[in-house]
């Protein structure tokens, strides 16, 4: 199957969406979305409907737990908050690793369903600080939790075998978009875009060193190193 981006039709060379493609002469199918490891891919390279489905998987998610398998107003805070992010979070963002080039619009969109989720289960009016609610339900917001698992599976992309195929591959994007990223220079893609959040961390340094033949730190360091710079600067901005 061969899924063919909207936004390349335009382009030189690429086939019209009512040719056919043909390979060793066969005709190859065409799809528009496809299912990859759990994570799925559209032709219509559109953000903003990935976000959408967020939301609707955010409320849909606690409400299906809130309905049929427990009563969230029956139980404390805490019990339900953990329950939302261990069922309802970690199905929503499952490859959001994958997810670049986010605008804030799209992101405020997601945060708004997250922040309604909060207040129903504190039963606090929609009307309530968003910040508070947050910090009394000890939960991130949604453009933290994603920078998280981005980080988080950079560490894993570092600590690659250098046998397996994907590690060449990523260091060579690493070479090449690092630059760009220290000179501020606007650029697309995943490997951007997580080095993008490395900066805003403070956590640079740790790129410079495997770029400099040094060994990147193991799994249980790396991930104690993400969360302690990502509390150190949702503090430092709550404070602000």
């Amino acid at each position: 199957m061969l899924i063919l981006g909207e936004r390349a039709r335009g382009c030189r060379g690429v086939a019209k969406l009512g040719s056919q493609i043909m390979l060793m002469g066969q005709c190859i199918e065409r799809g528009f979305s496809h299912d990859h490891v759990g994570v799925t891919l559209y032709a219509a390279l559109n953000v903003s409907d990935r976000s959408t489905r967020v939301v609707s998987k955010l409320r849909g998610g606690l409400m299906s737990i809130a309905g049929r398998s427990i009563d969230i107003k029956s139980i404390s805070c805490v019990t339900a908050t953990d329950l939302y992010n261990y069922i309802v979070i970690q199905s929503v963002l499952y490859g959001c690793e994958l997810w670049s080039n986010l605008n804030n619009t799209d992101i405020e969109r997601m945060e708004v369903g997250h922040r309604f989720c909060l207040k129903f289960i504190q039963s606090v009016p929609c009307r309530s600080c968003s910040v508070l609610v947050e910090s009394m339900a000890n939960s991130y917001s949604i453009r933290v939790m994603t920078n998280v698992k981005k980080l988080l599976f950079l560490g894993r992309l570092c600590r690659l075998q250098c046998d397996i195929l994907a590690k060449p591959v990523f260091m060579e994007r690493l070479f090449q978009a690092y630059p760009a990223v220290r000179r501020v220079v606007k650029s697309s893609g995943i490997v951007s875009d997580v080095l993008q959040i490395t900066s805003k961390y403070r956590l640079c340094n740790y790129i410079e060193q495997l770029l400099n033949g040094v060994s990147f730190p193991c799994k249980k360091h790396w991930r104690d190193i993400v969360y302690e710079a990502v509390d150190e600067v949702v503090i430092g901005t709550e404070s602000t």
